[in-house]
């Protein structure tokens, strides 16, 4: 098994000379906390050998969040004295942390809010309000969440890496989108790092069948007793949600051997759509998971009354064609602009919706791919990916398909 995700001393070369050793993690991991000056020097008369020693022991044992620990070390000393922080070695951080230093690198990453919320409940002096040297705990968490990043990025940059990552993810698949999508939330859109971050959710997610517990809903009602329209594996149904009317896609599945490729067509469209947030893009509000009224798995998004771009051209014949397709045009030049460029894979004009406000945004993104994806399985992946123009010297790049099919105009 790769490095990365091996079991890991608890001591990571602790040395016996705690005050030289104090100030040396101090400036490697605080430099960027913006603290001032002396903040060093107090924290250093502020603790005695014994409790940094203590201190680093524990953070370097937890080998994440190790600025939490110590700036929770140095909360108890300077709010509650050293009697409170002794007292916590019966108490649940010490035995969290040989626990701790027992969990591979991956047990580690996929539990960190474990680890976490174990720091923050040590003190209920210790809140991320409650700031020391003018920085707010929260400050900290910050700086350790990006330190958590570096480690998933750095085992998506690096081809051995990555397969034993997704080989190890694949065992408990949850967790690691938990934390992927947490991570991607604290991107910029069309930065290098979503493009990586995306990729291994919209991976994982159709390797898995499975998807993160942030896109759970509750509270949806189905209206009617039939869908709407249907296809595929899933028909739409009209619902509510919190009193406003919403699409219902709900996963038909007929028989055991279709249930399995559904399930991950199904996890790879939500994961893929979290991401995208545009005027031209449908809204995606999340996943419902069925209750006792209507038992289907569903992709929730809002209803739309104009309908898809045929239907209300048909009644509409005198609607601003141009203008529908100038926004086909930009939610395209969205999706092509990641870092990663995503080809919606199947763009016509049932999958074009028009809104309230006479806006046309792009849905339906099961056949979506990031453009490395679809390079490595042109012709068999995509609608798109079928559509051959007639000159054969015509060539094509994939990110071009979308455009392509554009051409001859779904509207």
């Amino acid at each position: 098994m790769n490095s990365s995700f091996a079991v890991v001393s608890d001591d990571s070369g602790l040395e016996d000379h705690p005050h030289e050793d104090w100030r040396n993690w101090w400036k490697t991991k605080m430099d960027d906390a913006s603290l001032s000056k002396n903040a060093l020097d107090f924290t250093a008369a502020l603790m005695d050998a014994g409790i940094k020693r203590e201190c680093l022991h524990i953070a370097r044992s937890a080998r994440i969040y190790e600025r939490l620990v110590v700036f929770m070390f140095l909360h108890l000393v300077f709010y509650r004295g050293t009697v409170e922080l002794r007292n916590l070695r019966t108490d649940v951080l010490y035995t969290a942390q040989a626990t701790w230093a027992s969990w591979t690198e991956y047990q580690l990453l996929t539990s960190h809010h474990i680890v976490r919320d174990t720091i923050l409940q040590c003190s209920q002096t210790f809140s991320t309000d409650r700031a020391l040297f003018g920085i707010k705990p929260r400050c900290m968490i910050e700086l350790d969440i990006s330190d958590i990043q570096s480690k998933i990025l750095s085992s998506l940059n690096d081809q051995s890496e990555k397969k034993a990552f997704y080989h190890i993810s694949l065992d408990n698949p949850t967790p690691m989108l938990n934390l992927l999508q947490e991570l991607l939330d604290r991107c910029e859109p069309l930065c290098e790092n979503n493009g990586l971050l995306s990729r291994a959710v919209a991976r994982l997610s159709k390797r898995s069948g499975c998807y993160h517990d942030c896109l759970i809903l509750s509270d949806i009602q189905r209206t009617g007793e039939h869908p709407v329209a249907g296809g595929g594996f899933a028909g739409v149904w009209r619902g509510s949600c919190g009193g406003n009317p919403v699409a219902l896609k709900a996963l038909r599945i007929f028989d055991k051997s279709s249930r399995e490729a559904a399930l991950k067509e199904f996890s790879h469209e939500a994961t893929m759509w979290r991401q995208l947030v545009h005027p031209n893009i449908l809204p995606f509000y999340g996943v419902f998971k069925g209750d006792d009224s209507f038992d289907r798995l569903c992709l929730v998004s809002p209803w739309m009354d104009a309908g898809i771009a045929p239907k209300y051209l048909a009644t509409h014949p005198n609607a601003d064609r141009v203008s529908l397709l100038a926004d086909v045009a930009k939610g395209l030049d969205y999706l092509h602009s990641f870092a990663t460029p995503i080809v919606h894979g199947d763009l016509k004009g049932a999958n074009i919706f028009v809104t309230s406000t006479l806006t046309a945004c792009l849905g339906d993104f099961g056949l979506s791919l990031f453009k490395d994806s679809v390079d490595s399985t042109l012709g068999s992946t995509t609608e798109a990916a079928m559509v051959i123009p007639d000159d054969p010297a015509e060539k094509l790049t994939v990110i071009h398909l979308d455009v392509y099919v554009l051409r001859p105009s779904p509207l």
